[in-house]
């Protein structure tokens, strides 16, 4: 029987896969265990990098889950919100309504000046506007 350094330099048969032609080498003992180490770390290295990659697909999909999660949260408190302060401001401008119209019920002639002297205002500031 022979032992591994023997196997190694026996004659073996190499195909190349390019030209599809096969060749007889013999290899030194020391290449043949330069090779072995190579492939070895060439695996090693396919095996780590298939880790990597799974590993940043898992923390990647991790990621998005937890942007998801907390845009949905953002959302929904924006939606809450929205619609306390479409309801408070409804309200406050019920309430402002309401006391436009006791001051014009109270003071009528007051009122129709303001009016009109708001209406003067405007108009002079469109008139300036198109002289321009």
């Amino acid at each position: 029987m022979l032992d591994g350094a023997a196997c190694r330099s026996l004659p073996r048969r190499i195909h190349d896969h390019r030209t599809g032609a096969t060749h007889v080498a013999v290899q030194d003992p020391r290449t043949s265990l330069a090779e072995e180490r190579l492939e070895k770390e060439i695996h090693d290295l396919l095996h780590a990098l298939e880790h990597l990659k799974s590993s940043a697909s898992r923390d990647t999909r991790n990621n998005y889950e937890r942007l998801r999660d907390r845009a949905e949260g953002l959302l929904q408190h924006s939606r809450h919100r929205y619609h306390d302060t479409g309801h408070d401001l409804a309200r406050h401008c019920r309430k402002i309504s309401e006391c436009a119209y006791d001051c014009v019920r109270s003071h009528p002639w007051s009122s129709l000046a303001v009016g009109v002297g708001a209406v003067a205002l405007l108009g002079m500031l469109f008139a300036r506007g198109r002289d321009r």
